[in-house]
């Protein structure tokens, strides 16, 4: 069955079928992203005839990438196995190259948030008198951005002699010492801040890789990534199994996703990514629409497209969105719009203000 590319309007053919090998897709709400990113791998594999195993498609949910392998299928006829959120992907390098750093394997060793808290909560429990008054959240929330900022690879190797015990000993000695005290100074609090924090994560470091080893959540991104800067060849091997690496929902990248889609775009490989700046939702685990907006500064050559007509919904809906957009404080969003595609009048738009009182 050939692909019917008649069915994309002229806005969502051009990055469909753009040449470049750098592309970047700006598309508001209803515009067709989803569409345009499906129809790219439809179209590579096709019409471009690259086997879909080169063809990476990356997204941030479990239920966005079933919807997007089953549109492909749908396109193509065949299934895929290529679409997955990045997290998932950098379990697949893990289950590859684990063996590097001494561990067997990660198949049982994943796992979820909930049982990170419960490591967690036994790593208080062995210091409750100095962790006592946070909330386990709260603590994986420091565990998490530490892992982020630190190169923690070499604690993670069996047997490798590292200094973590004498971390733990001068934290937790820091921290009984100004825990003590009858009045700290503000540099004294930040101390003790400090010392509470070393002691929690490189206490969970060391949890990691006892006899029951385990990764987190975060260890997906960050060691992969750890690994590539440690290792030349597994980058090398990396970098390379992939000719077209399709980024959804681009606005939503960290600076951890963004590093592990640009480790994995080799001197050949073409990325093409899709984005709304107006819709980044995931600010809390340190999203930055900045990658979004300056993809065409970073990659030299970008091929820039924009969705600016909306399908989905009414002329009130959209007048109202861009109505918001407009009185964004950001000049790069407040210059776009969208424009809905049907012109027929719909219900007005109702709203409500809540005010909160501090």
């Amino acid at each position: 069955m050939s692909l019917d590319l008649s069915l994309l309007s002229s806005d969502q053919l051009k990055p469909v079928t753009s040449n470049s090998r750098f592309i970047c897709v700006t598309a508001g709400a209803g515009s067709g992203k989803t569409r345009v990113l499906t129809y790219r791998f439809a179209y590579l594999f096709d019409q471009r005839h690259v086997p879909k195993s080169r063809i990476l498609c990356v997204t941030f949910t479990k239920k966005a990438t079933q919807e997007m392998r089953d549109r492909i299928k749908g396109l193509i006829s065949t299934s895929v196995d290529t679409v997955m959120t990045l997290n998932s992907l950098g379990y697949h390098i893990l289950v590859d190259e684990i063996y590097r750093i001494g561990w067997e394997n990660c198949w049982e060793t994943l796992v979820s948030t909930r049982d990170s808290l419960k490591k967690l909560k036994q790593i208080i429990d062995m210091d409750d008198h100095l962790l006592a008054g946070t909330s386990l959240e709260d603590f994986f929330s420091i565990v998490s951005k530490r892992k982020v900022a630190t190169d923690y690879l070499k604690y993670l190797v069996p047997d490798e002699e590292t200094d973590i015990d004498q971390i733990i000993s001068h934290a937790k000695e820091t921290a009984i010492s100004l825990s003590n005290a009858s009045c700290l100074t503000k540099e004294q609090r930040k101390q003790l801040k400090e010392a509470k924090e070393a002691l929690l994560f490189y206490r969970y470091l060391q949890l990691q890789t006892q006899e029951d080893r385990f990764i987190d959540f975060t260890d997906q991104i960050c060691i992969p990534l750890m690994m590539f800067d440690k290792f030349p060849d597994m980058l090398e091997k990396w970098s390379s199994r992939y000719d077209h690496i399709l980024v959804d929902e681009f606005q939503d990248v960290s600076l951890q996703d963004y590093k592990l889609c640009e480790k994995l775009t080799g001197e050949h490989t073409s990325l093409f990514v899709v984005g709304d700046p107006d819709q980044m939702i995931y600010g809390w685990r340190d999203a930055d629409c900045m990658y979004l907006r300056e993809f065409a500064n970073t990659h030299r050559g970008t091929a820039c497209f924009e969705l600016s007509t909306n399908y989905r919904s009414t002329k009130q809906i959209v007048e109202a969105a861009n109505h918001l957009i407009r009185c964004n404080t950001d000049t790069h969003n407040s210059k776009r719009y969208m424009t809905a595609y049907n012109e027929a009048d719909g219900p007005k738009v109702k709203y409500a203000a809540y005010y909160k009182a501090v």
